[in-house]
């Protein structure tokens, strides 16, 4: 990798070596960095913020998760 976690190489190079697609995933992001990097890529993200980043702001505004079984209500 020559760039840092916000860069989407990251995720381009998961996926591929998968052999999966944007279609196939969803990112669930703790971190504003963590959205951007997903956006990059193409893949729809979920910020889940957590103690850390939940006064930050996201980009381009993804939908905010409390819980983690919210997941299933997103992808159904």
């Amino acid at each position: 990798m020559k760039n840092e976690k916000s860069d989407f190489e990251i995720c381009e190079k998961v996926m591929d070596s998968l052999g999966i697609t944007v279609d196939d995933v969803i990112a669930i992001e703790d971190s504003p960095s963590g959205v951007k990097s997903a956006r990059g890529a193409g893949i729809a993200p979920l910020a889940f913020p957590g103690e850390m980043n939940s006064g930050k702001e996201f980009p381009n505004g993804p939908k905010i998760i409390s819980r983690l079984s919210e997941v299933i209500a997103y992808i159904e």
